[in-house]
């Protein structure tokens, strides 16, 4: 009698090593896609197993005291419990770090605006003047470390409204429209109708 070699798959056919690895490829990909297409259902039971086996060695101990249920029971009364102090201590004191941070936001936006953002453009003017920068570039640095610190609010704000169309709002004392001395190279600025004699 032979002995049978049941690592052995045929070439060709039913069972074969290719038939195998198609099916078992075939199978993974669709597998994956169930999983993906229904990922807000299979969470829960994913988390539920996972927590089932990191629970697995307590739920042991207390079994050699209580049966099955009792052990369950008493873990899971531990975690409640345990969640329920966290809300309990831990909310209020978040709630208070909150009104804190909210009472000490302006103080904090007042000192980067006044300590460090200036600090930051008087580095990058030094930077700006010891790398050979032409007086343009010095000029455009400077002024945008000025306007950086300008608090002043924006000309025009416009907001979307929600049936899609936009508000556009002046500021109350109107706008200022003034011709700069630097106008872009070859525009002359705008053009005035001439003068009737």
């Amino acid at each position: 009698m032979a002995e049978e070699d049941t690592d052995e798959f045929p070439a060709a056919g039913p069972g074969s090593r290719k038939r195998r690895a198609v099916f078992l490829g075939v199978s993974g990909v669709l597998v994956l896609a169930i999983v993906i297409a229904f990922v807000d259902v299979i969470f829960p039971f994913m988390l539920a197993v996972v927590l089932a086996y990191v629970l697995m060695p307590l739920v042991r101990i207390l079994e050699r005291r209580l049966p099955r249920w009792g052990a369950v029971l008493v873990i899971y009364l531990a975690l409640i419990g345990a969640l329920g102090s966290f809300v309990a201590f831990g909310v209020p004191r978040l709630a208070a770090e909150v009104r804190k941070l909210a009472h000490e936001t302006p103080r904090m936006i007042a000192t980067v605006r006044d300590k460090w953002v200036p600090a930051v453009a008087s580095q990058l003017e030094r930077a700006v003047r010891a790398y050979g920068a032409s007086e343009d570039e010095e000029e455009q640095a400077s002024e945008l470390a000025e306007n950086a610190l300008d608090p002043t609010p924006p000309a025009l704000l416009v907001e979307s409204r929600p049936d899609g169309s936009y508000a556009v709002i002046l500021p109350p004392n109107g706008i200022h429209i003034a011709q700069r001395a630097n106008a872009l190279p070859g525009h002359d600025g705008p053009k005035r109708p001439s003068e009737p004699t």
